[in-house]
């Protein structure tokens, strides 16, 4: 999926993944077993404090929505639009 050592820094891998500052980034996948960059899904260290975070259609519209604990540990999900797009969802 790319070079040795590329992903070092990177944790929390699901949906999105974390890089070392904190941010969500989006890599969309072919189907095929390869990724491209998307892009950022906020800003950075937006997601520093979240924990637990997973992946899942949470609202039923078949498109990938991702979930966690905010820093006020209360669950939380954010809707995606199918192109590397969160929306609060509740």
């Amino acid at each position: 999926m790319s070079g040795q050592g590329d992903w070092a820094n990177y944790r929390a891998i699901t949906a999105g993944d974390f890089d070392p500052g904190n941010t969500m980034v989006y890599f969309a996948g072919n189907g095929a077993g390869q990724l491209s960059w998307g892009g950022p899904t906020g800003g950075q260290g937006d997601w520093a404090n979240y924990k637990a975070i997973t992946a899942g259609d949470f609202n039923g519209d078949g498109k990938a929505d991702i979930a966690g604990i905010d820093p006020g540990n209360t669950m939380v999900y954010f809707a995606g639009n199918g192109a590397g797009r969160l929306y609060w969802g509740g």
